[in-house]
């Protein structure tokens, strides 16, 4: 079984901020999203029942949390970096070496 998680600490600024993205139309569903978790964990929420509510995993959750922890609102606007794929690494490779191969001729 998981520990439970803490309470997300959030300012009256950053609570505020957090309001206003879930509130405006305009805001990106995927921010929505991430400033509902950071709300629902500062109300004390655990993680998994943050995930059930809003119909996502408990790995997602986390990872905005931390983003949070790191960063504050800001944390939450842009994407993680991604790893890139074996498939596209080996891919690349493969063009370099080809282009050596070609250029040496």
């Amino acid at each position: 079984m998981w520990q439970s998680a803490d309470s997300l600490a959030l300012t009256d600024a950053q609570k505020q901020q957090l309001d206003a993205w879930v509130r405006a139309p305009s805001t990106p569903q995927k921010i929505v999203l991430r400033a509902r978790i950071c709300l629902l964990a500062h109300e004390g929420l655990p993680n998994r029942r943050i995930a059930q509510q809003l119909k996502t995993s408990r790995p997602t959750v986390l990872l905005w949390r931390n983003h949070f922890l790191k960063g504050g609102v800001a944390g939450l606007e842009h994407e993680p970096p991604r790893k890139t794929s074996s498939r596209r690494t080996q891919d690349d490779q493969v063009d370099r070496k080809s282009t050596r191969l070609n250029s040496s001729h």
